[in-house]
């Protein structure tokens, strides 16, 4: 994934509760409380609307050294099966 858009920036804003007119491809993953749990990589696949291929934990190799909302999007999409989460 080369450009983060507007509307995965919305995505993770709202996931972790921010104000999406805060946030841009740089933002630095602090804003947004950022520890690089399971939890915060399966709350952004979510937001994302993608599932991911395996369930993120200390051994998944999930970079700890995240520096920015546009890494997040990245690696998110990077580990997905390719496969919309949807709500029905």
């Amino acid at each position: 994934m080369s450009a983060v858009s507007d509307i995965h920036l919305a995505a993770i804003a709202a996931a972790f509760d921010i104000d999406p007119r805060d946030v841009r491809a740089d933002t630095p993953v602090e804003l947004l409380g950022w520890t690089g749990s399971a939890t915060d990589w399966l709350l952004a696949a979510d937001h994302l609307g993608v599932r991911m291929t395996s369930e993120p934990d200390d051994s998944s190799g999930f970079p700890a050294d995240v520096a920015t909302i546009a890494d997040v999007v990245a690696i998110v999409f990077a580990s997905s099966d390719g496969h919309s989460v949807g709500n029905g």
